[in-house]
């Protein structure tokens, strides 16, 4: 799902890239939003749900009001098709945007385009820590 995503979505890569300086910034304050220990293999999907939520929610927020709603909303869309292929159960909760008070406003905000190895480099790294990608080669 990442990799289709990012490399075969010329469009959103694109979009992503511009972003993904800003939004590597914030890299240790997003260690915040990563929810409980296999969140996504609970039981119960309403909790399933509440913690995928709170997830976006807080990845989103954080993120709108240091680079903007446009890279939240980018963020949160690969977030988003990345966890749906991961978590079993369909919450629709995700869907709805959270109010973010102050954002940035989208004329300060510098995207660049940044070096393609660095970024999946680090992108995957970030979602090996969240526990939603598994390495496909043995160390």
């Amino acid at each position: 799902m990442l990799h289709t995503k990012l490399c075969n979505s010329p469009e959103f890569s694109r979009r992503f890239g511009l972003y993904y300086p800003c939004i590597q910034e914030l890299r240790k304050d997003l260690d915040g939003c990563d929810g409980s220990a296999d969140w996504y293999q609970d039981k119960d999907e309403t909790e399933v749900c509440k913690n995928y939520k709170h997830i976006i929610d807080c990845y989103y927020i954080k993120i709108a009001k240091v680079c903007g709603i446009d890279a939240a909303k980018t963020l949160k869309e690969l977030a988003v098709d990345v966890m749906d292929s991961i978590v079993d159960v369909k919450c629709s909760n995700v869907c709805e945007d959270p109010d973010v008070k102050d954002p940035m406003p989208a004329k300060y905000i510098n995207g660049k385009v940044v070096d393609t190895f660095l970024f999946f480099f680090t992108l995957y790294i970030s979602l090996f820590r969240l526990k939603l990608y598994k390495v496909p080669w043995r160390l």
